[in-house]
């Protein structure tokens, strides 16, 4: 009986302390470092890359983003703007990548 409520425990504590379990709780861009933020971005959302160099352009684009939110939520904290900003599932994509895929858009540059 005791190694069954030994492994009952052990499974439990494992389930809390799971990342991807945390994940849903944790504010993106209240992390500090950016490495993390980013793997916690692509637990959070299910996000998924085709290829290495996808991910990689991917990664760069929330790095700019998540750099961009962070600055301005320092400057909210100091009451120099009225509204915060947060990471959403979108982060990851440029404005034009987002108009191409979710809203029919196709933008070509001049």
């Amino acid at each position: 009986m005791n190694a069954k409520l030994l492994l009952l425990f052990l499974f439990v504590a494992v389930a809390f302390a799971s990342p991807v379990q945390q994940s849903n709780n944790v504010k993106i861009e209240e992390i500090e470092d950016p490495e993390d933020a980013w793997r916690q971005f692509v637990v959070k959302f299910n996000k998924s890359y085709k290829t290495p160099e996808e991910e990689t352009k991917r990664k760069g684009i929330f790095m700019e983003h998540y750099k961009m939110i962070r600055e301005h939520n320092k400057q909210y904290k100091q009451n120099l703007v009225s509204s915060s900003k947060a990471i959403y599932e979108f982060a990851d994509m440029t404005a034009a990548d987002f108009a191409r895929t979710h809203t029919g858009v196709n933008t070509v540059p001049l």
